[in-house]
């Protein structure tokens, strides 16, 4: 038998600290953060004894060692007995009620967030089939676009980066655009740019692989190209340039996003070989956003890396070719946890961070995983709201057991929402 699967039952009155306990009830029933918990100290006993005076449900295999259990399950002193009336459970209670309303509110925000991102990429997708045939629609849907994106920004509220899932087979290269202009907003304004400067760099993203349109679609979709057929795709800088120009009149800092977001400090990119201070800033953010999503969804989903570990291959790997500052900007303002990441809380209690705070860092949104609670009504806390629960460590892909991966609806693809709305 599984010794973390063993359980017995023990009077609340002989309960001790260190046991790992299952108190049987629904999230709102308690006032604790989860209903499953390594008892901490003497208050909680005392607030188990109000919830539950009879016996309690016990894990001996997940209770800390030392602890004599067979004493334990003999009755040793009278259970607190159930009272028409506990002020002070009461206002534990009314706070967790609290906490439920505010996890239905983020519940709400998450998909509303996942119907905005499929809004903009399809605005996205729009604009870019315009681009030839419809130029002047085109040069509305972006105006329209960027205002929209930088006016984000003009609030002055804290910026959430919410997480966003796709399946692999609705993922294109218009939902890395969209990712892509989400996030060089959230890098260019973690930098400082603001007003005129953040539009453009909106513009650029947007509009970063637009030349791909004028390579054969079959030459996009390969998985691996051949070396002239790798040329062929590496002039699509050029080909967005020139269309672009074609279209409307733009600055100087879209167009040159347009054309070097491939390009390296080291001169070892394309289609130039344009190296070092001759980069622009706008064209680094891009050039950083654009590796880190690629990484995160590459061609082959076999070879995505988790968003943790995609911050540190940059880190690590790109130092000579991208800019480092931005780079560790990047980490910084998505946080040490990523949407996307899944997480061990305290307990072992498993999540799956899907927004992190520019302004707390540390303290991310969180889905947790509750095999009890039916994973539509999942529960989304804000860790800063919870004292007692932390982050103890990021896992890897194959970490965690296959019912994780279909408890939080990970899909194979993940995408960026900004937003500005703190709750």
């Amino acid at each position: 038998m599984d010794a973390g699967k063993y359980f017995i039952y023990i009077p609340s009155s002989n309960l001790v600290t260190g046991l790992y306990v299952d108190l049987e009830l629904s999230w709102t029933e308690h006032p604790f953060a989860f209903a499953r918990f390594v008892i901490k100290s003497e208050q909680e006993i005392a607030t188990i004894q109000r919830l539950k005076p009879a016996k309690v449900k016990v894990f001996p295999g997940r209770s800390h060692e030392g602890i004599v259990f067979s004493g334990l399950t003999q009755e040793r002193g009278e259970a607190r007995a159930a009272t028409g009336s506990d002020p002070e459970l009461e206002a534990l209670l009314e706070e967790k009620r609290a906490q439920e309303k505010r996890a239905a509110e983020l519940r709400l925000r998450r998909r509303e967030g996942n119907r905005e991102f499929r809004e903009k990429t399809d605005q996205i997708r729009q604009l870019t089939e315009n681009m030839k045939s419809k130029p002047a629609n085109a040069i509305h849907d972006l105006d329209e676009l960027v205002d929209d994106l930088a006016q984000r920004f003009a609030s002055g509220e804290n910026m959430l980066t919410r997480l966003v899932d796709l399946s692999n087979k609705e993922y294109s290269d218009v939902h890395h655009t969209t990712n892509v202009a989400m996030l060089s907003l959230m890098l260019g304004s973690a930098v400082g740019l603001q007003g005129d400067a953040l539009k453009a760099l909106a513009s650029g993203a947007m509009l970063h692989d637009i030349g791909k349109i004028s390579l054969p679609s079959g030459l996009i979709k390969k998985a691996n190209p051949t070396p002239a057929e790798q040329k062929i795709i590496q002039r699509h800088p050029d080909y967005g340039r020139k269309l672009v120009e074609r279209v409307r009149a733009m600055s100087r800092e879209v167009l040159d996003i347009i054309e070097c977001h491939h390009e390296y400090l080291d001169g070892s990119g394309y289609p130039r070989g344009i190296r070092g201070n001759a980069l622009s800033q706008m064209v680094r953010i891009v050039a950083v956003v654009d590796h880190y999503d690629r990484l995160c969804n590459p061609p082959d989903i076999s070879q995505a890396l988790t968003p943790k570990n995609a911050l540190a291959r940059l880190y690590r790997h790109y130092d000579k070719r991208l800019d480092s500052a931005l780079v560790a900007r990047l980490v910084d303002v998505l946080g040490v946890y990523p949407p996307g990441t899944v997480v061990q809380l305290t307990g072992d209690r498993l999540g799956l961070v899907i927004a992190s705070n520019s302004d707390d860092k540390m303290q991310p949104d969180i889905l947790i995983y509750d095999p009890d609670i039916p994973k539509q009504d999942a529960v989304i806390i804000r860790l800063s709201q919870y004292q007692d629960l932390n982050i103890e460590k990021a896992l890897k892909s194959g970490e965690y057991p296959q019912e994780i991966h279909d408890y939080f609806g990970m899909q194979d693809r993940i995408g960026y929402l900004l937003d500005s709305q703190v709750l």
